[in-house]
């Protein structure tokens, strides 16, 4: 889990982008699949200097996002 308290800057830049939100009724846990339709895949912002991922943010939290699979990696808390 990436930590907003720890890296304020970062809270910040995926905040800033802003997505639309998808709706899950649980809880999205790292490994979950997310939806090839109807959700908003953003590049990462240059201050989390991981090229590599996307994110969106589900259930109003920021998640960060494997492409390759469509899975959670992590969330943004």
């Amino acid at each position: 889990m990436l930590r907003g308290d720890r890296h304020p800057a970062r809270q910040r830049g995926i905040e800033r982008v802003g997505r639309p939100c998808l709706a899950f009724i649980s809880s999205v846990r790292i490994g979950t699949v997310l939806p090839e339709d109807g959700g908003i895949y953003g590049d990462m912002p240059s201050e989390f200097d991981l090229p590599s991922y996307n994110y969106t943010v589900v259930n109003d939290r920021p998640t960060l996002i494997d492409p390759r699979l469509r899975c959670a990696a992590g969330v943004i808390d």
